[in-house]
């Protein structure tokens, strides 16, 4: 229900918080959105992000991984970043990032045959899709996937554990 000229939304019925919580929001978000603009001006750009929360912890754990031509298209790049290995994705400006094992028995999924966006693991043939990491082949089994960023054609991995 939406406020009627000269109503307040609490008298039309629409669910408001306490001034006191709305104030800390707006400083949270302004916060968060002057924290952004300032990295986006050093860089001299703006980020295709993928997967990133902007509730997430704000302190930067995003790990370089390259650049977008090190990815060749429709393809992968294998790689360790802090420790994990993942493999890397782009189709077009999308690039995606997944934990390079199988969901079934950690085998590493680099050794498969890689075509029309999904990854088939060469140990058990479980396929995967690229984009999102879903199993095809059992159903809500997914490969841990990891927020992408990209800056201009640096691309950045924030893993997630």
């Amino acid at each position: 229900m939406t406020p009627m000229e000269g109503e307040s939304p609490a008298s039309a019925g629409v669910e408001t918080a306490p001034a006191h919580e709305r104030a800390d929001m707006l400083v949270a978000r302004d916060a968060y959105e002057s924290t952004a603009a300032k990295g986006l001006a050093a860089a001299g750009t703006s980020p295709s992000v993928r997967f990133p929360s902007p509730f997430a912890d704000a302190t930067d754990r995003w790990l370089p991984a390259g650049t977008v031509a090190d990815i060749p298209p429709l393809g992968i790049r294998v790689m360790t970043i802090g420790g994990e290995p993942v493999l890397l994705w782009r189709s077009g400006e999308d690039i995606s990032c997944l934990q390079n094992a199988c969901a079934h028995q950690g085998f590493p999924l680099d050794r498969g045959i890689v075509a029309g966006g999904t990854i088939i693991c060469p140990r058990h043939g479980f396929a995967y899709e690229l984009a999102s990491g879903e199993c095809l082949t059992v159903p809500g089994v997914q490969l841990r996937s990891h927020g992408v960023r990209v800056i201009g054609e640096h691309i950045h991995v924030r893993l997630t554990h």
